[in-house]
């Protein structure tokens, strides 16, 4: 520990009674798992189907000057690996673990500092509207060129055969007043804090199911 240079250790202790207590008890903001061990082996294939090499396209679209547009679709690739639902939920979840970060190629000045001066908030590697806005500003271009090239280097290494198949679905969500749209029943959980109990409810879903085939 040295106060010259900042670092102060910090001693936690584990206490799985008391967590379990107030899961049970709905005293909680958030669950999430820090074992991201898994991760090693997918950035692994990554490596190997040449991902990286794929995603690092030049177009005439959306100018990308402080991160690669590999490094943006990773980091939010791991978003959902992670199962991190909100974006707001990015800096306390994902941008905390160092060594994943590492992992994704932020190097230790981003990590520290940013990779750039928006929302003046350290500690961060990017901003999280940076993350989210990058979708929005793919272009039909790269989004056909991406998927285009991983398809076939998936069918090269065996993991696609036949002639028709699934490769992703989604739901895309409107309202009741959608001509053609379709209904499905989802079962919700929430926790009365005053009566001290979880009670189940049901909500209808309006939309449509896109399926890349």
């Amino acid at each position: 520990m040295s106060q010259n240079n900042n670092i102060f250790w910090r001693l936690h202790e584990r206490n799985d009674k008391k967590v379990a207590k107030a899961i049970r008890g709905g005293n909680i903001d958030t669950i999430t798992g820090t074992g991201w061990g898994f991760l090693d082996r997918f950035f692994y294939f990554l490596y190997s189907i040449r991902f990286f090499k794929i995603t690092d396209i030049r177009s005439s679209g959306y100018r990308r000057i402080m991160l690669p547009l590999a490094m943006l679709i990773t980091t939010y690739s791991v978003k959902i690996l992670l199962g991190i639902s909100s974006m707001n939920k990015i800096p306390n979840l994902l941008f905390r673990e160092v060594a994943l970060l590492s992992m994704i190629g932020f190097t230790a000045t981003q990590i520290k500092n940013g990779s750039c001066q928006r929302g003046k908030k350290k500690s961060i590697p990017i901003n999280k509207n940076t993350l989210s806005r990058m979708l929005s500003r793919l272009t039909v271009s790269e989004v056909n060129t991406i998927l285009s090239e991983t398809v076939k280097v998936l069918a090269s290494k065996g993991f696609i055969s036949g002639s028709t198949f699934i490769l992703d679905a989604t739901d895309i969500k409107t309202t009741q007043k959608c001509q053609g749209a379709g209904i499905k029943r989802v079962k919700k959980k929430r926790y009365l804090k005053l009566k001290k109990q979880w009670i189940e409810t049901e909500e209808l879903v309006y939309g449509f199911k896109l399926i890349v085939i």
